[in-house]
């Protein structure tokens, strides 16, 4: 759980730097962080500091949902992946790790044997140290409530960072926010 803990708290964070940088001067940070070129480009248009505006959102919305940059003025930050692509990776990630934690390892490995041998039940475990970590979550049947499970609260508030973006549907790559 520690891993999954440190994973949703960075998606965080990363999605609080990234909005910390759309709200910054976009020529201040342009100048430093666009190709030369481009720069020059933008410096010469007649009205720069809106196509600064411009290059920065993209910039970020890039970085941030996906989609496409002017090409000319990519940053290095425009070649790792979207931050909600890693947002929906950890969340299948867990909801597949939740779906069937049997075949996980570590309940494997840590899963207590009754006096016969047999493994209990999933509702056995508990707030106490469970090693499939539904410590909030109601273990009681199979089915769980994902919002009792804070693996996800945890990295689904990144997805609430995301929403004071205020990207329009349009402008995520499927056409529609996700």
């Amino acid at each position: 759980m520690q891993n999954v803990m440190f994973l949703g708290t960075l998606l965080n964070v990363v999605a609080d730097t990234w909005l910390r940088v759309s709200q910054t001067n976009a020529e201040e940070l342009g100048r430093q962080a666009a190709p030369a070129p481009y720069v020059a480009s933008l410096m010469q248009s007649s009205n720069p500091l809106e196509r600064w505006r411009i290059w920065l959102r993209q910039t970020v919305r890039s970085a941030v949902i996906g989609g496409p940059i002017d090409e000319p003025g990519r940053c290095q930050c425009s070649d790792s992946p979207d931050l909600l692509s890693l947002i929906k990776e950890m969340e299948e990630r867990q909801r597949k790790w939740h779906s069937n934690e049997t075949s996980h390892p570590l309940y494997q490995s840590q899963q207590p044997q009754s006096a016969n041998g047999q493994s209990p039940t999933r509702g056995s475990f508990g707030v106490n140290g469970s090693p499939n970590h539904l410590d909030d979550a109601d273990t009681q049947g199979d089915a769980c409530n994902e919002k009792d499970l804070l693996c996800l609260r945890v990295i689904g508030s990144a997805r609430n960072v995301i929403s004071k973006f205020n990207f329009e549907p349009y402008e995520y790559p499927d056409g529609m926010v996700s």
